[in-house]
């Protein structure tokens, strides 16, 4: 019963997180092209598959496992997460009503 509500709980923040920012560019009159979408949603894909490694080797008893493997996709993530920020997201450019 546990797993089925964690199962949610996780599904529930990867669905808040796109909404986050669809409000968040909405608010700012900003637009992303369908390709960027599809890499944010990959990235917050991913980034929650790093939090599910860790979580799943800490649960099978290899914190050590958890914390030099966490940490080295972490890195990637990071890494994916700032060139993201950088070269995808628009600086400034707004649309047109």
């Amino acid at each position: 019963m546990f797993i089925f509500i964690l199962t949610g709980v996780i599904i529930m923040a990867f669905f808040l997180s796109i909404y986050c920012l669809y409000a968040y560019l909405k608010a700012e009159r900003k637009k992303l092209e369908w390709w960027k979408w599809v890499l944010s949603i990959l990235w917050m894909f991913c980034t929650y598959i790093v939090f599910g490694f860790i979580g799943t080797s800490i649960g099978e008893g290899y914190s050590g496992a958890a914390l030099r493997g966490g940490a080295f996709f972490m890195v990637f993530v990071i890494i994916g997460g700032v060139l993201f920020y950088r070269f995808v997201l628009p600086k400034g450019a707004t649309t047109k009503k």
